[in-house]
């Protein structure tokens, strides 16, 4: 009988750590790529006073109004080829979107919110940046701009700095506990992060020192920059089987978590509509 008992225990045991692996899997969808923000607030699309660059306005049902300066073809078919590659869902709030041709040293693309409760944001895309020169770069840094969306809207902050403690030095709100950035920042940053280095700016020459830890030079900036590159790499490059480097082990976190599985899949698919790229 005890040795019945202590076979039927292993095997308790066994299914309790296999349930336990890939909890990930089953995370709050409102923390990886759907956020959910009160219904109250609606945005008005009003046309914008000697506007300087073109601006769309995005209505609820995907359909679209001019806002702004007066837009081109060329304009026209990056904003539809925007919102039909990437689905609503992971962009929901992001209710106007800008094109303009600006230099190099302005960026290729910003998010930033349009409220003080960071519910409605706007995205500006450099028409004219290095990374628009080709469709996937276009793509990867829509994607990009998009994860900044996901992990520094309103619903992912906690607005309690302990919980990043000296991190807060590069935060300007530390996530939710229950956040996928937050679980980013713990497994990838709070092991690396040193207040002399990325407070004063130094953080290019620790790149310097470990190019294996990062996708690219600059997703070393803060750990906002690094998830929003890891993740386009996620989205765009095939899944990593080298996992002895840091900036792998980066892009395979995001196959923890079967929501972006599922959107990697379409966004690639919607893409795919528009070329044979992937």
């Amino acid at each position: 009988m005890l040795k019945y008992l202590k076979i039927n225990i292993f095997f308790l045991t066994l299914i309790a750590v296999v349930s336990g692996c890939g909890n990930d899997k089953n995370r709050d969808i409102n923390q990886t790529t759907r956020v959910e923000f009160p219904s109250y607030l609606e945005y008005k699309c009003e046309k914008i006073e000697n506007p300087d660059r073109v601006t769309f306005c995005i209505n609820p049902d995907e359909t679209y109004v001019s806002i702004g300066k007066s837009e081109t073809e060329e304009d026209v078919i990056l904003l539809e080829k925007i919102l039909t590659v990437f689905p609503r869902r992971m962009r929901e709030r992001v209710v106007t979107i800008e094109f303009s041709a600006e230099n190099f040293s302005e960026g290729s693309a910003t998010v930033n919110p349009i409220d003080t409760d960071k519910v409605q944001w706007n995205m500006w895309v450099n028409t004219n940046s290095e990374a628009m020169n080709d469709e996937k770069g276009q793509m990867e840094t829509v994607a990009h701009e998009l994860k900044h969306y996901l992990t520094l809207n309103s619903t992912q902050e906690s607005n309690n700095p302990a919980l990043c403690g000296n991190l807060m030095g590069m935060l300007e709100n530390c996530p939710k506990e229950s956040s996928i950035y937050f679980d980013f920042i713990q497994k990838f940053w709070k092991p690396i992060y040193n207040d002399k280095i990325w407070p004063n700016g130094d953080y290019n020459s620790y790149y310097d020192r470990h190019p294996d830890d990062f996708v690219t030079p600059y997703a070393v900036t803060n750990s906002g920059e690094d998830i929003a590159e890891s993740f386009a790499e996620f989205i765009f490059q095939n899944k990593p089987s080298d996992l002895s480097l840091e900036k792998n082990k980066k892009i395979a976190y995001f196959w923890n978590f079967s929501e972006f599985e599922i959107l990697r899949k379409e966004i690639r698919e919607n893409l795919n509509k528009y070329s044979n790229s992937l």
